[in-house]
C-alpha cells in the first residue's frame, strides 16, 4: 500500500518540528526553565503566530500556579525587577518585540529570546538565548516560518514541565484542574 499525500506531509511537518526543537540546547533550556521558576512574574511577547504560541505557554505556567501575562493584553501591568520576559522573534528583528525586550530589561527584568538567529538584536538584547537551527525551514514543506513556530510551541510546554519538576511540583495537573477556567 502506497502511502498518501497526508501521510507524506504529516511525516515531513512532524520531522520538521522535531529537527528545529531539537536544535535548542539542552543547556540554554535548564537556564531558561530555572529562569521560570524564579521569576516573581512571567511575561511573553511575540508578533503573529509566535504570539499565539507564546499566549500558549503563558496559559500553560498559570495552570501549574506561576504568574504569567502576554504584553499588550489589557490586564498586564507593569514589568519590574524579578520578572522575566520571555520574547519570541525568528528574525530577531521583528521591531515591536525588539523595542519590549529593551522596555523590560530597562525596567529591570530578565530577558529570554528565542529566535533562529543568534547575532539578532534581540538576542544580543538578551540574558538567556533559546537559538534553533532554520536548517529545516530552508526545505520546508510548510507555509512561512510554521516550523519555527511549531517548535516554539513544543519548547514552551517542555519548559512549562521542567519548570514544574523544578519547583517541585509532583501533579501539575491537580493544580491544573484548581485553576483551569471554570467559566467556558
Amino acid at each position: 500500500m502506497s502511502e498518501t499525500a497526508y501521510e507524506r506531509h504529516l511525516s515531513a511537518v512532524i520531522g520538521e518540528i522535531e529537527n528545529t526543537a531539537r536544535s535548542a540546547d539542552a543547556a540554554a533550556m535548564e537556564r531558561l526553565a530555572d529562569a521560570i521558576a524564579g521569576a516573581e512574574r512571567i511575561y511573553v511577547a511575540a508578533a503573529g503566530r509566535s504570539r499565539l504560541m507564546l499566549s500558549c505557554m503563558a496559559m500553560r505556567l498559570m495552570h501549574i500556579g506561576l504568574t504569567a501575562y502576554v504584553v499588550g493584553d489589557a490586564t498586564t501591568p507593569a514589568i519590574r525587577e524579578g520578572d522575566l520576559l520571555i520574547a519570541a522573534s525568528g528574525s530577531g528583528e521583528t521591531s515591536a518585540v525588539v523595542s519590549i525586550a529593551q522596555k523590560a530589561k530597562r525596567a529591570g527584568a530578565t530577558l529570554a529570546a528565542i529566535t533562529l538567529h543568534k547575532a539578532s538584536s534581540l538576542a544580543q538584547t538578551s540574558d538567556l538565548c533559546i537559538s534553533l537551527s532554520d536548517r529545516w525551514m530552508k526545505q520546508s514543506v510548510q507555509i512561512g516560518a510554521s516550523a519555527f513556530e511549531q517548535a516554539t510551541l513544543v519548547l514552551c510546554d517542555t519548559l512549562a514541565c521542567m519548570a514544574a519538576r523544578k519547583l517541585d511540583i509532583s501533579d501539575p495537573n491537580q493544580i491544573m484542574k484548581r485553576l483551569h477556567s471554570n467559566l467556558e
